[in-house]
């Protein structure tokens, strides 16, 4: 996959050359790292001379809050997405993630979908929606659902911007 998106044509500018824009893929396993774990793949990859703009972070479940004072999930995930932020202020760059809807939103879709409704659906889920934690809701910038519809053979992802604090 690494190959393919190196390859492809999103790094080529308006003057047909390849930017030289890097993309790197580190796996860990499930709950195997803290969220310090950000500062130290930055801090390594700078040491190697590349600027890291931009991080991924597949899912927040996946990775452990270095805050273990915690009982609750959604004080759990609140305090991860602390952590991504004051990470992103302190390196100036964006952090992107993924978070679950809240069984209220599965239930909105199903419902759409059992109606056959598809194309639509995305209309009726908000902020209130997220999964476990208002802590997700109040520090992230931005907020972004994408729901897939359809109509017929017709298929899209729906993005719907649910929150952004900056134009």
């Amino acid at each position: 996959v690494l190959n393919l998106i190196k390859n492809s044509d999103m790094f080529i500018d308006e003057n047909g050359e390849r930017n030289p824009i890097e993309i790197f893929i580190k796996f860990k396993p499930i709950n195997s790292i803290t969220t310090d774990y950000l500062y130290k793949i930055t801090e390594d990859l700078k040491d190697e001379g590349y600027e890291v703009v931009c991080m991924f972070q597949d899912y927040i479940m996946r990775i452990k809050s270095v805050e273990r004072s915690y009982v609750e999930d959604r004080v759990k995930y609140g305090n991860i997405i602390n952590e991504f932020k004051n990470y992103a202020m302190y390196y100036s760059i964006p952090v992107v993630t993924a978070a679950q809807l809240n069984r209220d939103a599965s239930k909105t879709i199903d419902n759409y979908t059992v109606n056959g409704n598809f194309d639509d659906m995305i209309d009726h889920i908000g902020r209130a929606n997220i999964a476990e934690s208002a802590q997700i809701d109040f520090n992230l910038d931005a907020i972004i659902f994408i729901v897939p519809c359809w109509r017929g053979d017709i298929k899209w992802q729906a993005f719907k911007l649910v929150k952004h604090r900056y134009k």
